[in-house]
């Protein structure tokens, strides 16, 4: 069933990137995670945010639609949703 074997791939594939991000994270603390490092940079949990935006939006519909969805908040994905600030 050549359909599952292309799933199968891509689950793990998927478990693989996982498995890469949680590691990472794992390295870091919480307070960590927001923090910029500077003013042109984006924090962990910020970088974070608009992968599984664009994850959920390139993999909504899939099978039918392609590309970004237009209920996707990009912009949005950019918002820092902690106060933490950078180092001095």
């Amino acid at each position: 069933m050549p359909g599952r074997t292309v799933l199968e791939a891509f689950e793990a594939e998927f478990m693989r990137s996982r498995r890469y991000v949680e590691s990472a994270m794992e390295q870091v603390s919480d307070e960590q995670l927001h923090i910029a490092i500077n003013p042109q940079q984006n924090s962990i949990a910020v970088i974070m945010q608009h992968m599984a935006g664009n994850m959920v939006s390139r993999f909504t519909d899939f099978l039918t639609s392609d590309g970004e969805k237009p209920t996707r908040d990009r912009d949005g994905e950019f918002v820092e949703r902690n106060s933490a600030q950078s180092p001095r």
